[in-house]
């Protein structure tokens, strides 16, 4: 018999923000007007809320932390796309838990990143194919522009999903994934390729 995963739930009356817990996991919430009204529910029903109010100085300090962790991962300006999952806009939105989630989250990503080493030795040489290939692309021209090959590689045509949804980063990718992304990018040059022979052709023609 599959064990019922309890439901639980944090309010702030300071910051007005009500965070939903699943297990261990938050499972998003909600913030201001709808926050308060929502606590107001919970309290109808009888259902129990933990009431708790973060440090301003600690939550300033994780927000830079994580914000610091993306920016190195050259994965701040998609910060939407994370946050989205939390149910809120801004970091400066998220519960001292969230924080913390997604400092051990992303910090552990920041430790296995391109730049550090890896111990795959076949993973290793299927990112450094790719970003030849980004380069023959001209999207890896500036080393340790991550930005550009994340921007590039999350986009919905080469993306590679975790299991939250979220399209994976470079160095995330399995063996698997590298390879495949690897074949879409040469499929990409050999197009260019054509296309630019076939221009030629019809140029001599003229």
């Amino acid at each position: 018999m599959k064990t019922k995963i309890k439901t639980r739930y944090e309010y702030d009356p300071v910051r007005r923000r009500l965070i939903i817990f699943e297990g261990s996991r938050t499972r998003g919430g909600f913030h201001g007007d709808t926050a308060e009204m929502q606590y107001r529910k919970l309290q109808e029903k009888g259902e129990p809320v933990k009431l708790v109010c973060m440090d301003e100085i600690v939550q300033k300090s994780k927000v830079r932390q994580i914000r610091a962790i993306w920016k190195t991962l050259g994965i701040d300006d998609m910060r939407e796309v994370i946050l989205e999952s939390y149910g809120v806009d801004s970091t400066k939105d998220l519960s001292e838990q969230q924080l913390d989630e997604l400092i051990a989250e992303y910090g552990s990503k920041l430790r296995s990143h391109p730049n550090a080493k890896t111990d795959d030795p076949e993973k290793r040489r299927l990112i450094s194919l790719v970003l030849t290939t980004l380069n023959s692309l001209g999207v890896y021209v500036t080393n340790n522009d991550w930005k550009a090959v994340n921007n590039y590689i999350m986009s919905a045509r080469f993306a590679k999903y975790d299991r939250f949804g979220r399209p994976k980063l470079l160095y995330q990718m399995t063996s698997d994934e590298l390879t495949t992304l690897h074949k879409q990018l040469r499929a990409v040059i050999a197009w260019r390729n054509k296309n630019a022979a076939e221009m030629v052709m019809l140029t001599q023609m003229n």
